[in-house]
C-alpha cells in the first residue's frame, strides 16, 4: 500500500529503473564509452529484450536515461539523464507505527510520552 501510494505521488523512483540506471552508469563507467546499448543492459541484467525495453522506456519517459540515438529504428544509445531523488516516505509503515503508539515508554493516541502521568483510560 506505502509502494503504491509513493508512486502515485512520484516520490519513489521503481526498483527496476533504479536498478536499470545504475546498470547504465556503471556500464559506463567500465567501459569508458560515451554511450550503452539495451544490449549491453540486458546482457548485465540477465534479461530478454521485452523486460529491458520496459525499464528503458520508464527511465527514459521519467527523464532518469536519455537515448542519444534519434534515427527510428536504431538501437538506442544510453546515457545517464536527471539524478534520482531519495526515496521519500509518504506514510510511516507499519513498524513504525506500531513503536509510536505500542513501542517502549507510556504513548497516548497521539503519540507524545506522558510526563509521568497516568495514561487516561
Amino acid at each position: 500500500m506505502v509502494e503504491l501510494v509513493s508512486a502515485g505521488v512520484e516520490s519513489t523512483v521503481p526498483a527496476i529503473v533504479r536498478e536499470t540506471m545504475e546498470v547504465v552508469g556503471r556500464l559506463l563507467d567500465e567501459t569508458g564509452k560515451e554511450s550503452v546499448t539495451s544490449r549491453e543492459v540486458g546482457e548485465e541484467l540477465e534479461l530478454e529484450r521485452g523486460p529491458v525495453s520496459r525499464r528503458v522506456r520508464l527511465a527514459v519517459d521519467a527523464g532518469y536515461l536519455k537515448n542519444l540515438e534519434d534515427r527510428k529504428g536504431r538501437a538506442a544509445r544510453l546515457v545517464l539523464g536527471d539524478d534520482m531523488p531519495e526515496d521519500l516516505e509518504i506514510l510511516p509503515n507499519v513498524e513504525d507505527l506500531k513503536e509510536r503508539f505500542f513501542g517502549t515508554g507510556e504513548r497516548n493516541v497521539s503519540g507524545f510520552v506522558n510526563a509521568g502521568r497516568p495514561a487516561a483510560a
